[in-house]
């Protein structure tokens, strides 16, 4: 069971990175379409090299073994830095972040952002029991 739940959430997380490329196609320029695509198989590319040093005798264990683990993080901190060197030229999508560090989900009493602890029995009302 475990196993299916894994592939699902897998599929869907790819599913969801396809479709983001092929509506990059529609939406940008085709120069940014093709440097989000170089980015998108330069970051898978560069996290299968990363994890198969794990396998290698390529440098001492536990350097592999510390490239191995974090590879997924150490390949999107690369790309990353890669994507901000053509920021200027070429306008791909960009995370949007907020200037501020707040909860994203304004308080409808308050006008404001809710608190960060929520009340694990409700504010408003009681959760569902299937909660």
């Amino acid at each position: 069971v475990e196993d299916i739940f894994a592939l699902l959430i897998s599929v869907i997380f790819l599913v969801g990175a396809v479709r983001s490329l092929v509506e990059a196609y529609y939406d940008l320029s085709k120069a940014a379409a093709f440097q989000t695509t170089l980015l998108c198989i330069g970051t898978f590319g560069f996290t299968r090299w990363l994890q198969s040093l794990k396998r290698s005798r390529c440098t001492c264990r536990p350097i592999r073994e510390i490239l191995g683990n974090f590879s997924v993080a150490i390949a999107i901190i690369v790309f990353s830095g890669i994507a901000a060197i053509w920021r200027d030229e070429v306008a791909i999508q960009w995370l949007e972040v907020s200037n501020e560090f707040r909860p994203t989900m304004d308080d409808k009493q308050t006008d404001g952002a809710r608190p960060w602890v929520v009340n694990p029995f409700g504010v408003d009302k009681d959760f569902p029991v299937w909660a």
